[in-house]
């Protein structure tokens, strides 16, 4: 089945959402089998309290915060 959503991303990336999607517990998206992997995994992972794998807002590190050798 092709979605406009579905083309040109690479599987990984269409994993990655998936997971995303069922970790946060939304309504799965798409019917593309590397999502609903991902989103299975998402979803159990959420289930059984696991830190999310990819989360979505991953802060960058703030310079300050870093504590170089002088």
């Amino acid at each position: 089945m092709h979605n406009a959503e579905i083309d040109g991303k690479p599987p990984f990336t269409r994993y990655r959402e998936g997971y995303t999607d069922g970790y946060h517990g939304r309504t799965p998206r798409m019917s593309d089998d590397m999502y609903l992997r991902g989103y299975d995994d998402g979803r159990n992972d959420d289930r059984f309290g696991m830190e999310e794998r990819y989360p979505e807002d991953a802060s960058p590190v703030q310079a300050a915060s870093l504590r170089l050798p002088i």
